[in-house]
């Protein structure tokens, strides 16, 4: 397939999921070849940013943005199914303020989010003259990234820097041993279910040290720009990790212990329990006094444990 061809394929299928032919955007996407993907990858990133910096802007308001997730989270996500819809957020984010978190979602999975907000944004009623203007700046900008590309100065090759033994701890969610070890010896519930909750308690206690009090207490939405500083302090920490935090993770259940819960749903239990432990690990070494003294973190996670299962309010 020549140039000609692939141009005319991509604008074909692109087409079609905007104005919501399903069967034939799927009957278009089965015949573009794995030696096109990575090209027709590019042109949807520059029509979907288009999209995000004309529907919102180049400094997306967090609030308007957690909304906005919520409602691809309502309309795609079902129990079982795969649909992050924080990803989706991500990828958003990733083309207006947090560049860095387009290496963070797999990029097999990229297309299929950035598809979902581009369903979201746009106006299905646009004309041919309206979607060709649109398919040529985004060929445009794709043919100017791959030229930057290849013409840019050749990087010697880096090899992953090896963790240390306390790095991979961390990275890997295990985070301060001797204390994590303690609180282990505390929550010795033999149910894995009791033992996640616990766990969730514990965090949802260290985290009020940082974001205020109310966590997994109907407190929220929380402070966005606390929460900025927290994933930039987990992301230096984590830094040459390997394999790598699950920093997204971390995020979702943080963010819904202030209020926003659906972002944990899509999460298997060893994720959310890896996901809380980062997050525990993280801010136990920011609180000398919390690490030094776990019975005392046990305790009060003991007491959340309680108010989420009588509901009475804590003492």
């Amino acid at each position: 397939m020549d140039l000609i061809e692939t141009t005319a394929l991509f604008r074909a299928h692109a087409t079609a999921r905007i104005t919501g032919d399903t069967a034939e955007a799927r009957r278009l996407a089965a015949s573009i070849g794995d030696e096109q993907r990575m090209s027709h990858l590019l042109f949807i990133l520059t029509l979907f940013n288009q999209f995000v910096l004309e529907e919102l802007g180049y400094e997306p308001d967090p609030a308007d943005l957690a909304t906005f997730t919520k409602r691809l989270h309502d309309k795609h996500y079902r129990p079982g199914g795969s649909f992050e819809a924080l990803r989706a957020e991500a990828m958003i984010r990733a083309v207006t303020v947090e560049s860095i978190l387009l290496t963070e979602i797999p990029h097999t999975e990229q297309a299929a989010y950035m598809w979902a907000v581009i369903d979201e944004l746009a106006d299905k009623t646009m004309t041919e003259a309206e979607l060709a203007e649109r398919f040529e700046l985004a060929e445009g900008t794709r043919a100017e990234m791959l030229s930057e590309a290849f013409e840019s100065t050749p990087l010697a090759p880096r090899r992953p820097k090896a963790a240390q033994p306390n790095a991979t701890a961390e990275g890997s969610g295990v985070g301060e041993v001797d204390t994590a070890a303690k609180l282990r010896q505390q929550f010795t519930a033999r149910d894995h279910g009791i033992a996640a909750e616990h766990l969730r308690a514990a965090v949802a206690v260290v985290l009020e040290y940082r974001f205020g009090p109310g966590a997994g207490l109907g407190a929220g939405p929380i402070d966005y720009g606390r929460l900025g500083d927290f994933m930039s302090e987990l992301r230096q920490a984590g830094r040459g990790a390997v394999p790598p935090p699950d920093h997204l993770g971390v995020e979702a259940v943080a963010r819904s212990l202030y209020g926003e819960p659906h972002l944990s749903e899509p999460l298997s239990e060893q994720r959310c329990n890896q996901a809380h432990y980062t997050a525990l690990a993280h801010e136990l070494r920011h609180h000398g006094w919390l690490r030094a003294n776990p019975e005392h973190l046990v305790h009060y996670a003991r007491k959340r444990m309680t108010t989420w299962i009588l509901g009475s309010p804590e003492d």
